[in-house]
């Protein structure tokens, strides 16, 4: 099944939301705390790098994996830069997606498959933005409900509450009220207070 425009517009948005995020970035913040236990930031924007990759290696038809992890990035302000133009070609690349993704030898929807790249950017745009020191852009210093609200159905779906595997922290609770962005970071164990120090 090819992804239905509607999970294209929710990659874009979160790959807008993100290079927002991630033209704050400074040297100076490569230490910070991020809201991934146990990373700083510079593993998160290792994290993010690879991940950028799979996601546009996946609008081709298959995803080659890899059993070692990333390398600790080197040049942290240049690929900081590196990062955002990774942002914009993995745009280009799900503007003419095969319908089935091949991850590990398994056969996966594409609509699936950019919805998870939507939803892992987002998410880790705003730990991105949660992280530096200089907030980005005003009002992005967390994700924008309207982008939130979109990605509610592909976190739940992708990351249930009973299934994290290590790759979110437990669900946590949300106070009534609560907004969408709120939400949904708080499913997938992000805390939406202030900023770490």
């Amino acid at each position: 099944m090819t992804p239905t425009p509607a999970g294209v517009e929710l990659l874009a948005a979160a790959v807008t939301y993100t290079r927002s995020a991630l033209a704050a970035v400074t040297l100076d913040d490569l230490a910070r705390p991020t809201p991934c236990a146990d990373w700083c930031l510079a593993d998160l924007l290792a994290h993010l790098d690879d991940a950028l990759d799979a996601f546009t290696e996946a609008a081709g038809g298959r995803v080659w994996l890899s059993p070692a992890s990333p390398a600790l990035l080197v040049r942290p302000v240049a690929t900081a830069d590196d990062l955002r133009a990774k942002t914009r070609d993995l745009v280009e690349a799900w503007d003419r997606p095969v319908p089935v993704v091949e991850v590990g030898g398994a056969a996966l929807p594409a609509t699936t498959v950019v919805l998870a790249a939507a939803l892992e950017v987002a998410v880790h745009g705003n730990d991105v933005a949660r992280s530096v020191r200089r907030p980005p852009a005003p009002g992005l210093r967390r994700l924008p409900d309207p982008l939130a609200r979109g990605l509610v159905g592909a976190a739940h779906a992708l990351a249930p509450a009973d299934d994290r595997a290590g790759r979110f922290g437990p669900r946590l609770d949300v106070p009534p009220g609560a907004g969408d962005s709120e939400r949904l970071l708080a499913h997938l164990g992000r805390e939406t207070g202030a900023p770490p120090d």
